[in-house]
């Protein structure tokens, strides 16, 4: 089975839960939605077209803008990886 977070995104939420309880929960909540129903969070999540990783979503982080988890459906087990959780846009 493959990994759930990548290193990027556990190293992310580490560092979140270190210093923002609140955020850290609101992130853990929307990577529960990417595992759990995907297809709902593939529908809250804008996809963007990278070389590296193909497409990838981002979802916004509920009620901590500008938060978002970076996540993609990883090829061979064609299950949810959770990439990365970064301030990005607005």
């Amino acid at each position: 089975m493959a990994d759930l977070y990548s290193p990027q995104a556990d190293n992310d939420l580490d560092k979140i839960e270190a210093s923002d309880p609140d955020l850290y929960e609101a992130a853990l909540v929307a990577c529960d939605l990417v595992f759990r129903s995907t297809g709902k969070a593939q529908s809250l999540s804008a996809a963007i077209r990278t070389e590296q990783q193909g497409i990838v979503f981002r979802l916004p982080v509920a009620g901590m803008p500008p938060w978002k988890v970076f996540w993609r459906i990883d090829p061979p087990s064609n299950a949810p990886i959770v990439l990365a959780v970064l301030k990005h846009g607005s």
